[in-house]
Parts: structure tokens; C-alpha cells; sequence
């Protein structure tokens, strides 16, 4: 499969440039989102790329998706997980509200989990699964810690699986199918668009 060709990509900082509160990468505008949380932002920004969102957006090309937006659990930016764990405030006083923003604005979007074992850190995964009651929840498979993988950490060809959330705070194996697991998100594969076309943005 060719290089996947970005039509737009722009991402919302705090003041401070400490903290990012999502990020946004388009390839096909026609095509469905593809929404994903993991644990804290890296380098990345609305231009600039880092390698997991390198394996996001090749991941959701392979999967028929034409864009996608990160969102996180602890919003400060960090490629570090000491340096995050030192952090004062490592999830940002707005995070809660764009999370819940964005999830409004996107209610048909694709909702991936990836946050790794590290998400249980202060219960942070507690609050956030809260949050997206209702929501039909993707990930690809569980840690033996019950935490949805990284996608750094899988094989590219690994699929898209269910998750049972029957209860705020808890996840169900993907192959445990005693809750009501959502329909296949995964929409038909189409071509990419050919001419890209940059949105500004200054990398912190």
C-alpha cells in the first residue's frame, strides 16, 4: 500500500505549549474518522509527526478510514513517562472538556482505545472509560493488565476488536461476548486523495 498522502493536518495546544488537547490528521475528507485515545502526546503537532502517529494514520488508511483524531488521557506533552509522572498536572484542566467536545462533535467516529498499561496510573482510565459510556469501543486486544494495547506495540496486521464496558471504569475482553459488542466499524477501503494541501501550524 503507497505512502498515505495528508490533505490537512492541525492540532490544538494550551497557551504554554505544555499541554495538547487533540490532534487531527485528514487524508480522504469523504471517507468515516477514526477516533483514538491513548496515554500523553509526544512530539507531535498540527505538521509535525511523531512514530505513533505515524503508525495511526497507516493503520487507519489499512482499515478504510480518512482521518483521524488523537486524543489522550493525560494531555501534557511528554515523550518521557518519568517526565510525565512528574508533571504537577499531567492531564490539563481543559482535558476533560475538549475530550467531551470532540466527542460530540464526532458522535459517528470510530472510538479506539490504546493507552497502554500505563493508563491506570492515578485512575485516569476510570475517569475517561466514565466519560464515553454509550460509545461503542474499539482496541486492538487487552494487556494481561486488562488495559487496551498500544498500537506501538502489535503487529500491523492485527485487527480491530470489540470491547464490553459494563460498568464506568472496567473493559471486558474483547472475546468476551456476554455484554452487546458494537457492529464493525471498519467502513469499505477507498483510494486516497492525490494533492495535499498544509493547514499552518507552529510546532511546540
Amino acid at each position: 500500500m503507497g505512502q498515505v498522502v495528508i490533505v490537512s493536518g492541525s492540532a490544538a495546544f494550551s497557551p504554554c505549549g505544555r499541554y495538547r488537547w487533540w490532534l487531527e490528521r485528514v487524508w480522504q475528507p469523504a471517507a468515516p474518522r477514526l477516533l483514538f485515545i491513548g496515554l500523553n502526546p509526544s512530539r507531535a503537532g498540527g505538521q509535525c509527526d511523531d512514530p505513533t502517529l505515524r503508525r495511526l494514520v497507516g493503520f487507519g488508511q489499512r482499515w478504510g478510514f480518512g482521518s483521524l483524531e488523537v486524543l489522550n488521557l493525560f494531555a501534557r506533552v511528554s515523550p518521557s513517562p518519568p517526565v510525565l509522572r512528574r508533571a504537577a498536572d499531567p492531564v490539563g484542566a481543559q482535558a476533560d472538556a475538549w475530550l467531551q467536545q470532540r466527542l460530540v462533535a464526532h458522535p459517528q467516529a470510530a472510538l479506539w482505545l490504546g493507552w497502554g498499561n500505563q493508563g491506570a496510573w492515578r485512575g485516569r482510565d476510570q475517569e475517561v472509560l466514565a466519560l464515553l459510556q454509550g460509545r461503542d469501543l474499539w482496541a486492538l486486544g487487552l494487556t494481561a493488565a486488562g488495559q487496551p494495547r498500544h498500537p506501538l506495540y502489535v503487529a500491523g496486521d492485527v485487527a480491530l476488536q470489540p470491547l464490553t464496558c459494563p460498568n464506568p471504569g472496567s473493559l471486558g475482553h474483547p472475546e468476551d461476548t456476554t455484554g452487546l459488542l458494537p457492529a464493525n466499524p471498519l467502513p469499505a477501503k477507498t483510494p486516497c486523495l492525490p494533492s495535499p494541501a498544509a493547514m499552518p501550524f507552529i510546532c511546540t
